[in-house]
C-alpha cells in the first residue's frame, strides 16, 4: 500500500507487513492501537523529527499568582527558558534607560555628533545587559512533563501581574492530526510494525506449538523472539543515530 497518511492507513500498513491478508493475523483491534501508542511515544521522545523547539504565550491569572506555578499544554516535553513582563523593572516603559542609550548611539553612527562608533556602541549595549543580568537576575525554574506545571521560584505577587504575557520557549511534541506526513515517517513505521508483529507472537506463543489442520504447527515464540530483537535494534538506532546530539561540557 502507499505510504500512510492517517493513523487507519498505518494500522493497515503494520498487518500488512505482518502478513495480511496471506495469513491470518491473530490480535485485536485494542492490541494494534496500544501498539501504535507505544510507538508514537517512544518515536516523539527519541526521534529529532517528532518535536520542535517553539514558544509558549501565557497570560497570568490570579489562579496562577496564588498556586505559583504555570498549568503548560500536554504536548510541552521541556522548558528552556521563560521571558516574561516584570512590574518592578524599567524595561517595560518606552522612555528607559536602555531606549536613551540606544538612540544616542544611534546618533553618533549617523553622525549625529557622538564620537563612539559601532565599537562603543557594542561595549555599552553589553554592559547594560551584564547589569540587568546581576540587578534582574531571571528567577530559576522547574517542569515536568508529566505534570505540566511550570514552577517559577520568585516572588509572584511583585513579579507578575494579573493580564502581563509570559513568553516561554520551549520543546514540544508535534502534533499528527496537525501534521499527518508524520504517520508515513519510516522510523515510526517500522517500530510500530515491529511492536504490532511483536504482539502477535506474544498471542500465539501461548498456544505454541499446537498442530493445526494439514500439519501446520504454531511458532508464536519464535515470532515474539525475532520481533523483540527487532524492537530493541530500532530503539537502539533511534538513540545513536536520529537521536537530539547531546550538549557540550566543559570543565
Amino acid at each position: 500500500m502507499a505510504i500512510p497518511t492517517t493513523r487507519a492507513e498505518l494500522v493497515e500498513y503494520c498487518l500488512e507487513r505482518c502478513g495480511h491478508p496471506v495469513i491470518t493475523i491473530n490480535i485485536a483491534p485494542s492490541q494494534i492501537e496500544n501498539c501504535i501508542d507505544d510507538a508514537l511515544q517512544y518515536w516523539r521522545e527519541y526521534a529529532i523529527d517528532g518535536q520542535e523547539r517553539t514558544f509558549y504565550v501565557h497570560t497570568i491569572t490570579a489562579q496562577d499568582i496564588t498556586n505559583r506555578y504555570i498549568i503548560m499544554p500536554e504536548n510541552i516535553i521541556s522548558v528552556i527558558n521563560i521571558f516574561g513582563d516584570n512590574p518592578g523593572s524599567s524595561s517595560g516603559q518606552l522612555f528607559n534607560v536602555d531606549y536613551h542609550i540606544t538612540a544616542d548611539a544611534i546618533l553618533g553612527l549617523t553622525g549625529g555628533g557622538g564620537t563612539g562608533g559601532v565599537s562603543g556602541y557594542f561595549v555599552t549595549k553589553q554592559y547594560l545587559a551584564d547589569v540587568n543580568w546581576l540587578m534582574n537576575p531571571a528567577p530559576p525554574f522547574r517542569y515536568r512533563m508529566h505534570n505540566h506545571k511550570l514552577h517559577i521560584d520568585t516572588n509572584w505577587e511583585t513579579k507578575f501581574i494579573v493580564g502581563n504575557s509570559v513568553l516561554v520557549e520551549c520543546y514540544a511534541y508535534i502534533d499528527p492530526v496537525v501534521y499527518s506526513s508524520i504517520w508515513g515517517n519510516w522510523q515510526l513505521r517500522e517500530l510500530a510494525q515491529a511492536m504490532v508483529k511483536r504482539q502477535w507472537g506474544d498471542n500465539l506463543r501461548k498456544f505454541n506449538s499446537v498442530a493445526l489442520p494439514g500439519g501446520v504447527t504454531l511458532n508464536g515464540e519464535g515470532i515474539y523472539q525475532g520481533a523483540v530483537q527487532e524492537v530493541a535494534m530500532i530503539k537502539e538506532n533511534y538513540i545513536d543515530n536520529f537521536g537530539e546530539p547531546l550538549g557540550f561540557i566543559t570543565a
